[in-house]
């Protein structure tokens, strides 16, 4: 397997999380990241040679966060929602420098495998907004048993972004590498609170929270990097799966 990742694979993963519970959404911030990661490819392919690549990422990053912001309603979006795009604004600038030493970028492979991810990520979201809402695109249809709120939170997000993850791994042939996951997981769970003490203030218990999520969540994925697991499986795609079922565990504290 080729396993250089080719596309933003760790913002798509957080977009997929954070911001694909419902149709409309993951339409537009799945724009803006085909847009970013496009821009980024453009400007570094023509300014490359003249001015520090880390610079002209950061301006590409910087105008899909911007563009993120308009596009969903800057006037709409809570505080949370602003910390998430600017989390998802860090993980294109990631995948940027990760791919710096890329002299000539081929467009046709980026858009193909940007499209493609855009392509699951909405997918996933009717999915979600139909199981969690009985809509679609805010269009409601008829409901049946299986519905249920729960669709729509944080742990069943994750697991369904794991799958989509698996999903494109084997389509592009390709994995992630040891340390992706850290990359996705420990900002989702500094953004999607999993619990909060109430015995002390809220900030302190936050931070218990958010803490003992993270300590368990990186106990535990230690098992699954030495596992034996399939290769478009293991990695990010599981670990998300993981963290998941970990939310669902502690939604009970």
């Amino acid at each position: 397997m080729d396993k250089k990742i080719k596309y933003p694979i760790e913002a798509f993963a957080l977009a997929m999380v954070l911001f694909a519970a419902d149709m409309k959404t993951a339409m537009l911030l799945g724009i803006t990241l085909i847009f970013g990661d496009v821009l980024n490819c453009f400007l570094s392919d023509l300014l490359g040679d003249k001015y520090n690549k880390a610079i002209i990422s950061q301006i590409a990053c910087l105008v899909m966060f911007g563009s993120s912001l308009l596009m969903l309603g800057v006037d709409k979006l809570a505080v949370k929602e602003v910390l998430a795009l600017g989390v998802i604004w860090f993980a294109m600038f990631k995948h940027a420098m990760d791919n710096a030493e890329i002299d000539e970028h081929v467009y046709g492979d980026i858009l193909f495998k940007d499209s493609i991810a855009y392509l699951v990520m909405v997918v996933l979201a009717i999915i979600r907004e139909y199981l969690a809402k009985g809509k679609i695109f805010g269009f409601a249809l008829n409901s049946f048993a299986i519905n249920s709120t729960a669709y729509g939170k944080p742990a069943f997000a994750l697991i369904f972004a794991g799958l989509a993850i698996a999903l494109l791994n084997k389509l592009f042939k390709m994995e992630s590498d040891e340390n992706t996951a850290l990359w996705v997981c420990l900002p989702v769970i500094c953004v999607e609170i999993p619990f909060v003490l109430d015995n002390v203030s809220t900030m302190v218990g936050t931070f218990i929270g958010a803490t003992v999520v993270s300590i368990l969540f990186v106990s535990l994925r230690k098992r699954l990097v030495f596992s034996e697991t399939l290769s478009h499986i293991k990695g990010l795609a599981s670990e998300m799966a993981l963290l998941g079922f970990i939310y669902m565990i502690v939604a009970f504290l």
